[in-house]
């Protein structure tokens, strides 16, 4: 949606929402969303940014009337402008916490299923090794679990799991879920 033009990123903005109305219904999903609506009072004056998030202003008023679901996801709830997350706009919202065990577990099962795996994969102990991590890190160490499997002509083993656990470390600090939590509590 970003332009060099000045106001450039505002015609894109209506031009998405109106190809969005002309395919309703639709969902809309923009990741990393305090990028697109930043709270306007940490603009220091930026008078194109703030035209950008009036734009989104403007375009998120009741669009559900229209058939439209908007997700938005973001790591920096904080930087959101306020008025975007009011009714009408963005309204609900789901605080999604890093996976505990149950989830690891089901997580991890999931990444190997349809991969050739040898017998006997203890999903509970790798549940266990991986607290802390989140969703995409276990990916990343199945996938990479996966490679050594493939590189090698073999079934991938409960060995090669925990080998790629040992190269890796949560991507997210406890301290930025700490803070996470803290946001989730206000």
């Amino acid at each position: 949606l970003g332009s060099t033009w000045v106001h450039g990123t505002q015609g894109k903005i209506n031009q998405l929402f109106k190809e969005a109305k002309s395919k309703a219904p639709c969902v809309l999903c923009f990741d990393e969303f305090d990028a697109f609506a930043p709270d306007r009072a940490s603009l220091s004056h930026s008078a194109n940014l703030s035209g950008e998030v009036n734009e989104f202003l403007s375009q998120l008023n009741n669009i559900g009337n229209e058939k439209i679901f908007i997700i938005a996801t973001t790591n920096n709830p904080e930087g959101i402008d306020p008025a975007v997350l009011r009714s009408g706009r963005i309204e609900h919202k789901f605080y999604i916490p890093a996976p505990d065990f149950e989830a690891r577990k089901a997580v991890i099962k999931l990444a190997t299923l349809n991969r050739p795996c040898a017998e006997g994969i203890d999903f509970d102990h790798l549940a266990k090794l991986t607290e802390g991590y989140v969703t995409s890190d276990l990916s990343l160490i199945v996938n990479d679990a996966a490679m050594n499997a493939a590189y090698a002509r073999k079934f991938i083993t409960q060995s090669m799991i925990e080998e790629a656990i040992s190269n890796y470390r949560p991507s997210v600090s406890k301290e930025v879920i700490n803070e996470h939590e803290e946001i989730r509590k206000r």
